[in-house]
This record gives C-alpha cells, structure tokens and sequence, in this order.
C-alpha cells in the first residue's frame, strides 16, 4: 500500500507507479486525502487532488471530513503523533467511504 509511511520525496512517483499500474489494467482507483497533517504542510493531501485532477479520478476528500472534529478526530499514540482516527472519525470514515463509493458507481452506471 502506498501511503504516507512512504518517504516524503518519493511518494509522488509511487504514487504515479501504482496509478499507472491500476489504469492498464482497468482498475479506476479512488483516491482519497487524509484527516492528519503530520507532514506540516498539506503536500501529502494536495498531492493526491493534484493526481486526482491530472488523472481524472474521483477524490475522496476526508480531510474536510473531521474538520469539525475535536483535534480534526485525531487522538494521539505517543510516539507516533496524530495520526489515529478516534471512534467518531472512524464512523465519519465508514460512512464517508461509502458515500463515495455510492458516488462512483452512479456515475459509471449513468446515474449520476
């Protein structure tokens, strides 16, 4: 999985790698932003709505998401920082992925 774990200066190309890999082969990938901000700039979550726009592929933005949440529903594992989504961030998630996927599927089937 590629993911923020990934060294920051390679996780464009990665990025591209698996996206390129998944369009030959008929696989339209959903890519999705991130409810923490560890990296201290946004470039992880502005990264994947720039690949989403230049690959023309849905976006899944959960940041907005948590954005009313205590800590952005983010809680804290002490060696690791902000980065666990709380039990109501994790709700926010389910039912945000399946809007999405809901989403996607009308606008394949022409159901938009």
């Amino acid at each position: 999985m590629v993911g923020t774990h990934n060294e920051d200066s390679r996780n464009e190309y990665y990025m591209r790698m698996v996206l390129e890999t998944l369009l030959e082969r008929g696989i339209v990938p959903i890519l999705s932003t991130k409810a923490d901000n560890i990296e201290g700039d946004d470039h992880i979550n502005l990264e994947a709505a720039r690949l989403a726009v230049e690959y023309d592929l849905p976006l899944w933005n959960f940041w907005p998401v948590t954005g009313n949440l205590p800590n952005r529903g983010l809680y804290t594992r002490n060696y690791l920082g902000d980065v666990f989504l709380t039990d109501e961030a994790l709700e926010l998630r389910r039912y945000s992925a399946l809007q999405v996927l809901d989403a996607v599927w009308r606008a394949v089937m022409g159901n938009e």
